[in-house]
């Protein structure tokens, strides 16, 4: 029987050791998803897809830096030992693979997220709460369709957004490696690099918070709209209890405003439901961890508003619940 020498096994450590990390990877970032789903699957793909070929150039370059200083001469392009340059030409052929992989994946992820948002303005219209709306905002409306289409925006821009800044980092290395820009004096090669980076980082960031922040505006202007509209003969339920003080309830949720963002949380979630006619609203209020008497309005007619707050109401009514 051939006995395996130290360095057939050294070699084989450094071959398997891309997908050990690979498969770590693997591992690790599904535990983030849902399986079973068909975008769980595919981001799985893309994530193997990267970091194969990401991991086994970081791996030739951690080969050739381990080479470098046993042979003890530097480690630049210019090097003359073969095994030097043969594990260079393989970590950027490599890493040139990981960019336009990382690039494909993120064209596919985006056009996956504008599909999304196309196949939900001809989807028939579907609420989380089909029932006592105000009346602007009715199934089919003009702004009930717009609000869907941003609270679709809202829930998938964080797939672009985590493959955009991704793709920033990989941008980087891939560049570095690939010796096209120079690391000791940046050149306007750098200077690209590193701003493509950091728009690819801050763009999709920016655009949550204004997207996110135009939903809230417009849900918040809609619900004012009604509280300030409601006849007197409206109904309203607590925890689909009838009330007798209705009317002081509607007064206090009409004064829902936001506020800037403080190290609380809310505890216990109750709903209101007020009937006017033929329309009406839903409201959850949270109390406010801190403050006892302020409490967090949400609106559960679409998914954003469900788990995000549209503003808060100071006020002692609720004690009892």
């Amino acid at each position: 029987m051939k006995k395996i020498s130290r360095e057939n096994l050294i070699g084989w450590f450094w071959k398997v050791l891309p997908f050990i990390i690979t498969a770590g990877a693997v591992w690790y970032l599904s535990s983030f998803g849902t399986t079973g789903t068909i975008h769980f699957y595919i981001f799985i793909s893309f994530v193997a897809i990267i970091f194969l070929p990401f991991s086994t150039a970081v791996v030739c370059m951690i080969r050739a830096i381990i080479s470098a200083k046993m042979l003890g001469v530097p480690l630049n392009s210019k090097t003359s030992e073969p095994q030097l340059r043969k594990l260079g030409q393989r970590a950027e052929k490599w890493m040139a693979i990981t960019l336009f992989n990382a690039l494909a994946a993120f064209l596919v992820i985006s056009l996956m997220a504008i599909n999304s948002v196309k196949a939900e303005r001809k989807r028939a219209p579907l609420q989380i709460v089909k029932i006592n709306q105000p009346s602007r905002m009715s199934e089919g409306s003009a702004i009930d369709k717009d609000l869907r289409v941003l609270d679709v925006i809202v829930r998938h821009l964080w797939k672009v957004s985590m493959a955009a800044i991704g793709l920033a980092i990989i941008l980087i290395l891939a560049l570095i490696i690939l010796k096209k820009v120079p690391l000791e004096t940046p050149g306007s090669a750098t200077k690209f690099a590193m701003f493509a980076a950091g728009g690819m980082f801050i763009v999709p960031i920016v655009a949550g918070f204004m997207i996110s922040g135009i939903m809230e505006k417009l849900v918040l202007r809609e619900v004012r709209l009604f509280l300030n509209n409601v006849s007197p003969n409206a109904k309203v339920l607590v925890q689909g209890k009838p009330v007798d003080d209705g009317a002081a309830i509607i007064k206090a949720l009409a004064r829902v405003a936001p506020v800037p963002a403080r190290r609380s949380n809310y505890t216990k979630k109750f709903r209101i439901e007020i009937i006017d006619n033929d329309h009406g609203l839903i409201v959850d209020l949270g109390q406010d961890s801190n403050y006892r008497d302020e409490y967090w309005i949400f609106y559960p007619g679409y998914g954003y508003t469900l788990v995000n707050e549209i503003g808060r109401i100071r006020t002692n009514l609720f004690d009892e619940y």
